[in-house]
Order: structure tokens, then sequence, then C-alpha cells
């Protein structure tokens, strides 16, 4: 069996009804079309059979959910082109895959992030009065879409001091509600890397302790010992030394506990993500139990 037949059945065992092969026969080079079924979108990805690893393929990208509009799939299929490139020369049709579901992941967070954002921008109760005398400088809101003139613009009327009826004041409850949402917009879930390098130099823990999920391309999810990797550059390791890109690490398990999970976007290792659970506070409770 060749890499590219390797790399097609290693899809469909992995993918299952993620993902459809098609071989296109046609007068010219058999051509190969792969769909996969990503979160909310789907990638195609087509070649030429003799192309598998001499030419970037062709790479399309469609949104299939009202509430991923906003994604900028020719920015997507730019980083899907830059992937390939990169690794051309191996067995690269997962790891277009890998990459397109985590850049779809990564920018649905930040997208969520920009809403939260704007959200959390409070009216001037000022401008409400009619009483703000800093118009476009204001931190705050300043409507103009409730029936009321709108004091940013400059423009100059009759009434020196508007007034808004029509727009409810932030009371504080409301800001309460705001204050929530930039804090939980500020929430930012710790890397697999910040993981490794706490395990690596926190005297308290200890390496054997931990067990780490990844993604294989063929075998789906593998589980190690934190202790058999080599945490240095990957690319000055040998055949022989059991190093993986950290891109491909799914779970943290402490024992027999998931403590940080890339899946699910739980952190209970630094309390980032989550109900703000920490590994010494796991720690403590196992001491307690056992």
């Amino acid at each position: 069996m060749d890499e590219l037949e390797e790399e097609l059945e290693g899809l469909k065992a992995i993918l299952m009804n993620d993902v459809s092969i098609e071989r296109l026969v046609n007068d010219c080079e058999p051509r190969v079309r792969i769909d996969f079924r990503l979160d909310s979108c789907k990638m195609t990805v087509e070649f030429e059979e003799s192309s598998y690893h001499s030419k970037v393929p062709e790479i399309e990208v469609a949104v299939l959910a009202d509430e991923l509009h906003h994604l900028d799939t020719s920015a997507l299929k730019q980083h899907l082109i830059k992937t390939a490139m990169r690794e051309l020369a191996n067995l690269y049709l997962y790891l277009l895959y890998q990459a397109a579901q985590e850049w779809v992941q990564d920018n649905k967070v930040a997208a969520k992030s920009i809403d939260t954002s704007m959200a959390s921008v409070p009216v001037c109760r000022y401008f409400l009065e009619g009483r703000c005398k800093f118009n476009e400088k204001c931190h705050n809101l300043h409507p103009s879409s409730a029936g009321c003139s709108n004091t940013s613009t400059g423009a100059k009327s009759d009434q020196p001091f508007p007034k808004c009826q029509d727009v409810p004041k932030v009371g504080k409850s409301d800001q309460d509600d705001s204050d929530a949402t930039e804090k939980e917009k500020k929430s930012r879930m710790r890397t697999a890397t910040d993981v490794i390098s706490r395990i690596q130099w926190d005297p308290e823990l200890s390496e054997d302790d931990f067990v780490l999920g990844y993604s294989d391309r063929f075998l789906g999810i593998i589980e190690k010992s934190f202790a058999d990797f080599f945490w240095e550059d990957i690319s000055t390791v040998g055949q022989d030394t059991l190093a993986i890109p950290k891109h491909r690490i799914q779970y943290f398990k402490y024992k027999s506990v998931i403590v940080w999970d890339r899946r699910v976007q739980v952190d209970n290792f630094f309390g980032s993500r989550g109900e703000g659970t920490t590994i010494h506070d796991l720690i403590r409770k196992h001491k307690e139990l056992s």
C-alpha cells in the first residue's frame, strides 16, 4: 500500500462519517476529492493522485451554520494552503483537517469575545439626561438609534442637551452584568505548553503522576505517560524518541482524572476555564480520600 492509500484508509478509520472520499476518473489524470465535515463548516480538498507529494492541493471552505457567517473563509483557506506547503512531504491530509478544526474553534472564541466586548460598553447616563459634555470623546455609549440626536456627531441642535426617552437608564444591575461580561471576556484558557512547563518545574508535581492523550493520524487518541515524552525542540530528536507537536495534545490527566481538556475547553489545572479548580486543589482532595 502506497502512502496515499495508507492515509486515505487512515482518514476513514479516524473520521468515519466526518469524511467522504471520491475517486474522479476522466480522460485526464485520476483525481481524489475529499470532503471533511468540520465544526459547522465543510472543507474540500482535491488533487491529482500523482501530485500527492509534489503539488499543493485545491482547497475550498464553506460555512454551514448561520452563527459562523462572520468567519473569514478566505483567511482560513490561506492558512490551510500554508499548512499544506509546509507538510507536503508528509501524510498531510489529516494535518489539514486538524489545522482547519483548530482555526474554526479559535475564531469562534475570538468572535464571541468581540461580541461580548461590544455588549459590555454601558450607555452613558449623562447623555440620557442631556448632560454629557464629552461628545465623541466619551468612553460610554451615546445611542443614536432610539429616536434622539447624537451629540457625538458634533452637529449643532436647537436643543443643546437632547433627551432620549426610549432608552432605559443604566442601573447598578446592568453595570454588574457588564462587569461580569468583561471578566468572562478576559478569561483565556491556558495552553498545553503552560501545563507542560508547570509539570516540569513545579516541585510539588511529579511527572509520573500525569498522563496525556494526543491525537494520532491513524489510531485516534493515544495515552502515554508524561514522563515518556521529550519536550525540547522536536526537530532535534531521533526516530526512537517519543515527541509530538503540542497542538496534537487533547488532554492531560492527573492519575485517572482529566484536569485539562482542549476538546471541551476545560482547565482544572490552572483554573482558567471551568469551576476554577486548580491542580493543587485536586491533589489535596486526592490525599484526603486516600
